[in-house]
Formats: structure tokens, sequence, C-alpha cells
């Protein structure tokens, strides 16, 4: 089992990570279970909500890191990061971006809650 692909869906689950990396729901499998290799754009979504989700273990426990995924913000016009990333993006787009830079703002930032 690929443990990284294990991370993500032991957070938001097989169809949730599905939809964050664009990926079926089948191909999400694969790669949990190492029978397929991710392509360029699967790869580079997965990494990249990767260190987002780094980013907030120290601050968050599991279901912390969880909810902050499907909270609502203004910094996003009221969307949530899962909002932000069921939509066409790449790892560069403003949003993704910025849903990066709020995660940073929480590394070493005190307890997990």
């Amino acid at each position: 089992m690929d443990p990284l692909w294990k991370k993500m869906t032991d957070y938001f689950g097989i169809p949730h990570t599905a939809a964050m990396v664009h990926a079926s729901e089948s191909e999400v499998r694969q790669h949990l279970w190492r029978k397929k290799d991710a392509d360029n754009g699967i790869r580079d979504r997965a990494m990249f909500l990767l260190k987002i989700i780094d980013c907030l273990e120290g601050s968050y426990n599991a279901k912390g890191v969880t909810r902050w995924f499907y909270r609502r913000r203004d910094a996003l016009s009221d969307k949530s990061p899962f909002m932000v990333f069921c939509a066409e993006w790449t790892p560069d787009l403003p949003g993704p971006v910025r849903v990066m830079e709020l995660a940073e703002q929480l590394v070493g930032s005190g307890g997990a809650t």
C-alpha cells in the first residue's frame, strides 16, 4: 500500500481524494495499492495536497485536518479548500496557492485541535 495515497484516503476517503486530484475512484484505488503509477498531473496534485496536509498536521489532529479542508473561508471567496480543489486546478493557480498560504500560516502555531 502506498503510504502517501493511504494518508490522503484516510483523511478524505476515496471519493473525495479522487475529486481533489481529478482522477477516478478506480485510479485512486490503483495508486493506493501500487497497481498503477499516477500520471504527472495527478501526481503533482497529490503531492501538493500532501504538502498542505503536512502543514496542518502540526496544528490539528486528524479530525481537525479533515474539517479544515471543508470549512469555507473569506480568503477563498467563501469557498472551502475542498471546493477549490474540486474545480480544475494546477498547483500554480491562484486558488491553490492561496490555500497553501493559509495552511503555511499554521505551521508551528500551536497545539492540535
